[in-house]
C-alpha cells in the first residue's frame, strides 16, 4: 500500500464508522416518532431547570413526588442550551440529541483506540466495529441518553488521556484528563465507576510506577 493510500485509509474508515453509526442511532429514533424508552423523567427535569432560569431547582416537579435534584446535571444544561439556541421543541430534541450525541462517541473510541492500538488502521477498523456494535448505542439513543451519550463521550476521551497519560509518564495530558473526567462525573453516576475502574485498570497495564501514580494523583 502507498504512503498516501495509508494516511487515506484510516480517515476514510473512521469516516464509515462515524457515517454507519449516524443511520443505525438516528433511523430507529426517525420511526418512533417519540423519545424511545425512557426519558420522561429527564425531560421534565429540563424544563424544571428552565423555569427556574437554569439555577439548580432543589427537587423536579416530576409526577409531584417532589424527588430531590440530584442528578448529575452537565446532560440537562446541555440540551437546555440546545434548546434555548435552537428554539427547537424540547419534545423533538429529546428524540434525536441522544443519538447526535452517542455519534460523536465514535470519534471518541476511536482515540482511545489509537492509543491502545498505536495504528491507525487497525484503531479505524476498531470503530467501525464499535459504531455497529447495540452496545455502544442502545442505551445512549434513547430519551434517556441526553445524559448517557454526552457522559460516554466525555469518559472515552478521559480513558484516551489518561492511557497515554500512564504510558508516556507526560504531565501535558494531565488537564485534559482532568477535565474530561470531570465533565464525566457532572454527566453520568455510573459512567464514572467505569471510568475510574477503567483508569485503574490502564494504570496496572501500562503504569505501575511512582512517577505514573503521582500524575494520578494530580490529575
Amino acid at each position: 500500500m502507498k504512503a498516501e493510500e495509508k494516511k487515506f485509509f484510516p480517515l476514510f474508515l473512521l469516516t464509515v464508522a462515524i457515517f454507519i453509526g449516524l443511520i443505525v442511532r438516528i433511523i430507529p429514533e426517525a420511526l418512533a416518532k417519540v423519545p424511545i424508552n425512557d426519558g420522561g423523567l429527564f425531560y421534565q427535569m429540563v424544563l424544571d431547570l428552565e423555569s427556574n432560569s437554569y439555577r439548580l431547582p432543589l427537587f423536579t416537579s416530576y409526577n409531584h413526588a417532589m424527588i430531590p435534584y440530584v442528578y448529575p446535571p452537565l446532560g440537562f444544561y446541555l440540551t437546555g442550551g440546545v434548546h434555548l439556541l435552537t428554539k427547537i421543541d424540547l419534545y423533538q430534541i429529546f428524540r434525536f440529541w441522544p443519538g447526535l450525541a452517542s455519534t460523536l462517541s465514535i470519534p471518541a473510541f476511536y482515540f482511545l483506540a489509537l492509543g491502545l492500538l498505536e495504528d491507525k488502521m487497525r484503531a479505524a477498523l476498531a470503530a467501525c466495529f464499535y459504531a455497529a456494535a447495540p452496545v455502544s448505542f442502545y442505551l445512549p439513543f434513547m430519551g434517556g441518553g441526553i445524559t448517557r451519550s454526552p457522559g460516554l463521550v466525555f469518559s472515552l476521551l478521559a480513558l484516551g488521556f489518561l492511557y497515554r497519560m500512564f504510558k508516556t509518564r507526560d504531565r501535558k495530558h494531565i488537564l485534559p484528563a482532568a477535565i474530561f473526567t470531570a465533565l464525566t462525573l457532572l454527566s453520568h453516576p455510573e459512567i464514572i465507576f467505569h471510568t475510574v475502574f477503567s483508569a485503574v485498570l490502564f494504570w496496572a497495564m501500562v503504569g505501575r510506577d511512582r512517577r505514573s501514580f503521582g500524575l494520578g494523583l494530580i490529575m
